[in-house]
C-alpha cells in the first residue's frame, strides 16, 4: 500500500500524537511517612521532576535444546530500572528526601548526630516492608490539552542510585539531581480508569476527552465553527466508510 499523505494528516489531527514533553510525575502513598519528612515535596516534585524514563520489560529467555537449532522460551519478566531527573532546590532538599529514604536500606550511619543505640545498630539493613513505596509512585502521559491520558503505577519501588552533584565555576545552569528507581513491577491504567478531570479556562470548562463547555456566545460559536467543520466531518466519514471526497464530492470506493 502506498503512503498517503492525506490519509497520514488526517490520522494525525483526529487522533494527535503523544509527546515525551507531556508528562507528569507523583511521588506520594506510604514512604513520604517512612522517610519522616517530605519537606513538602509531594506537591513540588512534580513541577521540578524535569525528565522520566518510561518503564520497560523484558523477557528472560530459556533455552531448551532437544534436537537440532534449539528453542527459545520466554520465561520470566524482567523489570528495567528507571531514571529521573530532578531540578534542585538552593537547599538540597530533594537530594535529602532521597538520601533518607536511602538510609532505611543501608542504615542511619550518615547522620552525626545518633544516640548510643542508633550507633550500634547504624549499618543494619533495613527491612523490605520498611523501605519499599508499595505504590505512591506514579508517571502519566498527557495530552496536549495537559489532560491525563496513561498512568504507570510503580509496584515496591527504592532508590537504587543517587548521583553524584557536579559543582563548577564555570557552570551557571540549574543544578539538577539523577535518580535510579528500581521497583518489583508497574501496573498501568488508560484515561478511562483516572477519573473524570475537569480544567477550568479563560474561554470555558475544559473536559478530558475533548469536550469544550464555552462560557460565552462567542464561544459557543467558535466551537460550532470549529467541531462542525464540514471538511473535518466528510474526512472522519471518509476514514470510517472508506468513502473519497474529491473536491467535496463522494466517489464510492470499496465501500463494502
Amino acid at each position: 500500500m502506498a503512503f498517503n499523505i492525506d490519509a497520514f494528516t488526517a490520522e494525525m489531527h483526529s487522533v494527535g500524537f503523544a509527546r515525551p514533553s507531556d508528562f507528569e510525575v507523583e511521588i506520594g502513598g506510604d514512604i513520604l511517612s517512612k522517610v519522616g519528612s517530605s519537606f513538602g515535596l509531594s506537591s513540588s516534585l512534580m513541577f521540578r521532576i524535569s525528565s522520566v524514563t518510561l518503564p520497560g520489560r523484558n523477557v528472560e529467555p530459556v533455552v531448551y535444546s532437544d534436537y537440532g537449532v534449539p528453542y527459545k522460551m520466554g520465561g520470566r519478566l524482567n523489570y528495567v530500572p528507571l531514571d529521573i531527573q530532578i531540578i534542585c532546590s538552593p537547599d538540597l532538599r530533594e537530594r535529602e528526601f532521597f538520601m533518607r529514604w536511602q538510609d532505611l536500606i543501608g542504615g542511619l550511619h550518615r547522620n552525626p548526630n545518633l544516640n548510643t543505640d542508633q550507633k550500634r545498630n547504624q549499618f543494619d539493613i533495613g527491612y523490605y516492608d520498611d523501605y519499599v513505596c508499595k505504590k505512591g509512585i506514579t508517571i502519566y502521559q498527557l495530552d496536549q490539552q495537559g489532560f491525563k491520558t496513561y498512568a504507570i503505577d510503580l509496584i515496591d519501588a527504592f532508590p537504587d542510585s543517587i548521583s553524584a552533584l557536579s559543582m563548577s565555576w564555570s557552570q551557571p545552569e540549574m543544578q539538577t539531581l539523577n535518580v535510579i528507581l528500581n521497583y518489583r513491577y508497574f501496573e498501568e491504567r488508560d484515561q478511562s480508569k483516572l477519573g473524570t478531570q475537569l480544567r477550568i479556562g479563560k474561554d470555558g470548562l475544559q473536559i478530558a476527552g475533548g469536550l469544550n463547555l464555552p462560557f460565552s456566545v462567542a464561544g459557543i460559536k467558535n466551537q460550532a465553527r470549529t467541531k462542525l467543520n464540514p471538511q473535518k466531518i466528510l474526512s472522519s466519514f471518509g476514514q470510517k466508510t472508506g468513502v473519497n471526497f474529491t473536491g467535496g464530492l463522494p466517489k464510492i470506493g470499496n465501500l463494502f
